[in-house]
């Protein structure tokens, strides 16, 4: 069977992501149902609205089913409300999630809607390294993490905009919208998924710059 990176479009912005992958010739198909989920080896939980996204989670037993491929070792990827999704804990206000990785999420920590922006991403190894722009959209803020996860990306002022631990990677703004970005996230994401010795470290993403 081929590789496939599964993106759930059940809601959000699913449609950017598959665009990504497409453009990258890495095969991606969107996931609605259990038998969608079971073609895929990774899979994508786009930007929306977090609420929803949990619930239909639960009506379609995506949900639990993502869970155990997860504990199975299975490669996954949050994106903004994507992010909340797979977080521990998300608070302001408290939602159910799935918990894929020890971190929690407060939020529409960066304002609603009409505050939307691009703000400039280096790396957190390394603030010297310009990683361009990122798009935030009712974006979440990363407030605590467990000690097996990894700041990845920060803001020009220092503000953790995407971790990564436990095979699982999240970012608060939306890469699928950053056209040229100096980080080709979909490719790093698809090699680290695909690739079972690999992870979201320092090296994989550098092997993914511009």
């Amino acid at each position: 069977m081929s590789q496939c990176v599964g993106v759930l479009a059940l809601q959000g912005g699913f449609a950017e992501h598959l665009s990504c992958f497409e453009t990258e010739s890495i095969m991606a198909r969107p996931v609605r149902h259990l038998d969608d989920a079971r073609l895929c080896q990774a899979f994508v939980i786009p930007g929306g609205e977090s609420t929803t996204l949990m619930h239909l989670l639960v009506e379609s037993g995506l949900g639990d089913y993502f869970k155990q491929q997860h504990q199975d070792g299975t490669a996954f990827w949050g994106t903004c409300a994507g992010a909340i999704v797979c977080a521990r804990r998300a608070a302001q206000p408290e939602t159910v999630t799935l918990d894929l990785i020890d971190v929690t999420v407060y939020r529409n920590a960066y304002g609603r809607q009409l505050n939307s922006r691009l703000i400039a991403l280096t790396s957190a190894y390394d603030a010297e390294q310009d990683l361009g722009t990122g798009v935030m959209i009712r974006a979440p803020s990363f407030k605590r993490w467990g000690a097996g996860v990894q700041p990845m990306v920060c803001s020009a002022e220092g503000e953790v905009m995407a971790l990564a631990g436990d095979r699982c990677l999240l970012t608060s703004f939306h890469p699928e919208l950053s056209d040229g970005a100096p980080l080709n996230w979909h490719r790093w994401f698809a090699h680290v998924a695909f690739e079972p010795s690999s992870d979201f470290k320092e090296i994989t993403m550098k092997d993914h710059c511009v």
